[in-house]
Order: structure tokens, then C-alpha cells, then sequence
């Protein structure tokens, strides 16, 4: 999920080697109302059958974070990415992190993951 117009990100996807790793896909304009508000989060979550209790959401930006926050789920932010010079933890997600690594380890030690 990003705010960036929904014809970006098939490529930007794709330039990762990540376009089939995800059943929901949306850009800024694939609803009526983008991150910060909660209704992308809540979209997906309907998608994919799960409550937000039961999601998270991992960001590195405040609309990612407000948006989490904003949908009554647990919110990890990255340090890095596009804060805009604000820290991440200045938002008081529910956990922080500096790097990806530690981030997944988090989320495995802590989290029941089902597959």
C-alpha cells in the first residue's frame, strides 16, 4: 500500500522482484481516501479476512504510522525511508526499528504467523 498513483506500482513492484508476493495491491487512488486515513488498511484487511487486531501495519513514514494507528492496529516504524527528517518514534508507533533485520525478528519472536 502507498500513496503513489496505483499505475507506479506494478513497475516499482516489479523492479524488486516483488510482484508476486502480494494478493492486495493498492496506490493512492484505488479508493476514495488515502493514508493517513484508515479505510486502505481496512480494505485490505476485509480482502484478506482478517480483523485489524490481527494486522499490523510497517512504515516508515507518518501517514504510515497515523494510518495504523487510525485503523486499531499494532504499528512498526522504520527509521529510515521517507520521514521528511522527522523521527519515526516522535508518533509513538507500537515498536520502532533501525533496520529491516531486526524489524522481521521482532515480528517472528512475537507474533503467531500463519501461513
Amino acid at each position: 500500500m502507498t500513496n503513489k498513483p496505483i499505475r507506479f506500482v506494478p513497475k516499482i513492484l516489479q523492479s524488486f522482484g516483488w510482484q508476486d508476493l502480494f494478493s492486495e495491491v493498492l496506490g493512492g487512488d484505488s479508493l476514495s481516501t488515502k493514508k493517513p486515513d484508515p479505510a486502505p488498511l481496512l480494505h485490505v484487511c476485509k480482502a484478506l479476512n482478517v480483523t485489524p487486531e490481527q494486522a499490523v501495519m510497517i512504515g516508515d513514514s507518518r501517514n504510515d504510522i497515523l494510518a495504523g494507528q487510525n485503523a486499531n492496529m499494532d504499528t512498526f516504524g522504520l527509521s529510515y525511508g521517507y520521514n521528511y527528517g522527522q523521527d519515526i518514534r516522535e508518533l509513538n508507533p507500537t515498536e520502532a526499528f533501525d533496520d529491516f533485520a531486526a524489524l522481521v525478528e521482532y515480528i517472528f519472536k512475537n507474533y503467531k504467523i500463519d501461513s
